[in-house]
C-alpha cells in the first residue's frame, strides 16, 4: 500500500506509523491521494466467496476501476484466481521496453494491483487482464461440457497486440509448465518469434505467435493435454481385443511426424531411457516426455514411428509378479 501511494505522491509529505496515515500537502493533492487509498484498502476475496461464484456461475468480468490524475491514468485490480505478481509476469511481454512508460505496483495483502499508464493504453490492459484472471478447467468440466480451453482471444475478445495473436491456453490434464517444456523441440522453426507465458495458479499460459502459427500451437496443445491410459481401462481393451491399445495420437510437421505415446505400465522417462542407452533413438529424432499423463511426444521421420511403437509396446509390460 505504502509503495504505491509513494509512487503516487508529487508535492505530499507522507508519514506512516503501523496502518496510520499522516499526509501534508496541498488540498487537491491530499484529495487525491484519500480517494486513491479508498480503491486500494478493500478486503481480500475469500476462497469460499469465489468458490461460490464459480459455482453459481457468477464470475464478475467488470471493468477495472480507474482514476485520472494531471495526465496520469491509475487502473485498478483486485485479482481473483491469479496473483499480481504472477499476473504482472505475464503482462510483461506487452510492455514497451524503451519507452518505458508503465508502472506496476503490486500489493500482495489483498491482491490487489495499481498500473500507471498513458490513457491510451487502458483498453488494452483493462481487456487482457480481464481475460487472464480467470479460473482454470476441471477435468470434469471439461468432459461434461467439452468447453474449448484454447481460446485465441484476439479473434474472441478483440485484443489485438500489432500483427501477433494472443491465445490462452487453460490446461486440463497436463500442468502447463510441463507443456511450455513439451514445445521445446520446436524452438528453432516455431518459437523463434513466439513468446510463451506461463500463468500457473490457474494452470494456463499464454502464447503471443503470429497468425500463421496459431491452428499449429491449437493442434499441438489439443493432443499434448489429454489424459493418460489406466492400466484398467488397458486390461478392458485388451480384453476387447482392440486393434489399436496404446494411446497414439498423430500431427504431420514438416518433413516429421508427431506422435504422442502414453504408456501404462513403465514410466515415459524409464522407457526414454532405456531407448537412448540401447541407442534406439535416431539423432534426428526427438522424444519429449509428459511425466503427468505418462506420455512420450515423439518427433520423427514417418518411417522411424511404427519401430518406436513396437520398441515401447515391448517395454511398456506389467512387471512379473512373485
Amino acid at each position: 500500500m505504502f509503495r504505491a501511494l509513494y509512487s503516487c505522491k508529487k508535492n505530499i509529505s507522507l508519514f506512516h506509523l503501523n496502518n496510520e496515515l499522516l499526509l501534508l500537502g496541498p488540498g487537491a493533492e491530499i484529495n487525491f491521494l484519500v480517494d486513491l487509498i479508498g480503491l486500494l484498502d478493500i478486503p481480500k476475496l475469500s476462497s469460499e466467496e469465489l468458490k461460490k461464484k464459480i459455482k453459481n456461475n457468477v464470475v464478475e468480468t467488470n471493468d477495472l476501476k480507474l482514476m485520472e490524475h494531471e495526465n496520469q491514468t491509475f487502473l485498478f485490480h483486485q485479482c481473483r484466481f491469479v496473483p499480481p505478481a504472477e499476473l504482472i509476469r505475464a503482462l510483461n511481454p506487452f510492455l514497451d521496453k524503451k519507452l518505458n512508460d508503465i508502472d506496476f505496483i503490486p500489493i500482495p495483502s489483498n491482491n490487489v494491483f495499481l498500473i500507471i499508464l498513458p490513457k491510451e493504453k487502458v483498453k488494452f490492459f483493462n481487456d487482457i487482464i480481464k481475460v487472464l484472471d480467470r479460473p482454470g478447467k476441471t477435468k470434469n468440466e471439461n468432459q461434461n461440457t467439452k468447453n474449448d480451453t484454447i481460446e485465441d482471444i484476439t479473434s474472441t475478445s478483440g485484443i489485438k497486440f500489432g500483427e501477433k495473436s494472443i491465445v490462452l491456453i487453460h490446461a486440463v490434464y497436463v500442468p502447463s509448465a510441463e507443456l511450455i517444456r513439451a514445445l521445446n523441440p520446436f524452438q528453432d522453426k516455431i518459437l523463434n518469434d513466439v513468446d510463451l507465458v506461463p500463468i500457473p495458479s490457474n494452470n494456463s499460459f499464454m502464447i503471443i505467435s503470429p497468425k500463421e502459427k496459431v491452428k499449429f500451437f491449437k493442434d499441438i496443445i489439443k493432443i499434448l493435454d489429454s489424459p493418460g491410459i489406466t492400466k484398467s481401462e488397458y486390461e478392458k481393451a485388451s480384453e476387447s481385443n482392440s486393434a489399436e491399445i496404446t494411446s497414439t495420437y498423430d500431427l504431420a510437421f514438416e518433413e516429421n511426424s508427431i506422435r504422442l505415446i502414453h504408456t501404462v505400465y513403465v514410466s515415459c522417462n524409464e522407457i526414454i531411457r532405456t531407448l537412448a542407452s540401447e541407442n534406439k533413438i535416431n539423432n534426428k529424432d526427438k522424444f519429449c516426455p509428459l511425466p503427468t499423463t505418462n506420455g512420450i511426444l515423439i518427433i520423427a521421420q514417418k518411417e522411424n514411428l511404427n519401430n518406436y511403437l513396437i520398441l515401447i509396446k515391448k517395454i511398456d509390460i506389467p512387471s512379473v509378479s512373485k
